[in-house]
């Protein structure tokens, strides 16, 4: 894990508050660690519910603004926890899949092929 990854993880909690829960519950789970690429799943697990329930969530445009802002702006291991831990786990029917920004389904595109 790199600092850049931990700092992302709690840059994008702190802008989606709702995580908090899914963060402390993936800490304790870890035996108070942060695992970056662990909690990602967690966090794409949380988006796929949270957008099959309310499509138009607040809490999930935030979260997807998020990804996709760390994803343009973060260094390469940034760009590898969001790649490998949260665009290629996300299969064509995953509700998240839908509502993915230009710039993550471009990347996630370019991933199949």
């Amino acid at each position: 894990m790199s600092e850049s990854t931990e700092s992302c993880v709690r840059w994008i909690v702190q802008g989606v508050p709702e995580l908090q829960p899914v963060l402390a519950e993936h800490v304790e789970d870890n035996f108070g660690e942060l695992l970056p690429h662990v909690f990602f799943g967690d966090l794409t697990r949380w988006l796929n519910a949270e957008v099959a329930a309310r499509p138009t969530s607040d809490a999930a445009g935030r979260l997807l603004w998020a990804l996709d802002q760390a994803y343009a702006n973060g260094d390469d291991d940034i760009r590898e926890l969001v790649t490998v831990s949260f665009l290629e786990i996300l299969d064509d029917d995953s509700p998240a899949t839908a509502v993915l920004s230009p710039r993550l389904l471009a990347v996630r595109d370019s991933l199949a092929g």
